[in-house]
């Protein structure tokens, strides 16, 4: 809603309604499937740190090394 009304032509005395999706069965799923998905994300993120903090953060230091 915000990008909208950051828009130069769109005032907020412009609006009449603001819609909302959450009646919809596949966002109310989804919204039910949060806390699973921010587990995965979590243990994916889990996963790559070692390599990233092993590899990725000291990258620009082993390419001038090689």
């Amino acid at each position: 809603m915000q990008y909208c009304l950051d828009t130069p032509a769109i005032k907020l005395a412009d609006v009449d309604y603001v819609a909302s999706t959450t009646a919809v069965p596949e966002v109310r799923a989804a919204d039910r499937d949060l806390p699973r998905l921010r587990a995965a994300r979590l243990q994916s993120f889990r996963m790559a740190m070692p390599l990233w903090l092993k590899e990725k953060l000291f990258q620009k230091t082993l390419l001038r090394e090689e």
